[in-house]
């Protein structure tokens, strides 16, 4: 029955029978043991190792030799203990593992997670910054658009982006932002330089910006109301990323050409 209850703990024959050996044999080195089994010596040795380290056994020194022992009888329970512990503890990470294995599959294999944002504006940005802080990022990228005829007066950016610039603050998040701003269309690309300048663009029909988060994509669109849409897929993301890159030299010239 023993032997089996081992089998259960995923320890083998040969762990077996050195551990019931040492058992009967009492505090011995690794060489009586081996004797005893009849396991090559520096075999036995590394397995009294493994199962001290283990918990299974104990290990003294007597002039300089190691000498391996059992404590008592309740080494096998503690050790059933400390697996059982540490088989909770996977489980209650088990979303790390899962993250883990996901990442080991190409995303670009894999269709574009998309999600719509229609009731809640103040979702969008919270959904950025938790975007943010599960790809590690210190830097995200804006593209925004705007002109003075369509602000309407109904909508303001800054009466939702608040929290939001306190958050990017927070965890000092930098924008890399571009805006396309003119009076009657959008005839000049410039960069916004001051952060907190960003909720002060007039938001009102037509108005969109385009969040590029490591690799997730928010649209927002500003009509009566905020309408957004989040898309995660990294090849959609490096597209954009290189359409941005192209916009921020064309900035340089503060004109579109």
């Amino acid at each position: 029955m023993l032997e089996k209850i081992f089998q259960k703990l995923n320890l083998d024959q040969k762990e077996y029978r050195i551990f019931t050996s040492l058992y009967r044999l009492g505090t011995n080195p690794a060489s009586v043991i081996a004797k005893h089994t009849g396991f090559e010596r520096t075999n036995t040795y590394r397995i009294l190792k493994k199962l001290n380290k283990l918990g299974l056994i104990s290990i003294t020194k007597k002039a300089g030799i190691q000498y391996f022992y059992i404590e008592n009888e309740k080494t096998i329970l503690k050790y059933i203990e400390n697996q059982k512990n540490e088989l909770t503890e996977i489980q209650e990470n088990y979303s790390l593992i899962e993250s883990e294995l996901k990442n080991l599959r190409p995303e670009s294999l894999n269709p574009p997670k998309i999600k719509i944002y229609d009731q809640n504006p103040k979702q969008i940005f919270d959904d950025i910054i938790n975007e943010i802080k599960s790809q590690n990022l210190t830097t995200i990228r804006l593209l925004a658009s705007e002109t003075f005829t369509e602000q309407t007066g109904r909508l303001k950016l800054k009466d939702i982006g608040e929290l939001f610039i306190k958050n990017l603050t927070k965890f000092n998040i930098k924008i890399d932002a571009l805006v396309a701003e003119g009076m009657l269309t959008r005839e000049r690309l410039s960069p916004l330089t001051q952060i907190n300048s960003l909720f002060d663009l007039p938001a009102s029909n037509g108005a969109t910006n385009f969040y590029l988060v490591g690799n997730t994509v928010f649209i927002i669109l500003f009509k009566e109301n905020i309408i957004g849409v989040q898309l995660s897929h990294p090849d959609i993301a490096q597209a954009l990323h290189f359409i941005f890159d192209q916009l921020q030299k064309k900035s340089e010239f503060n004109i579109f050409t």
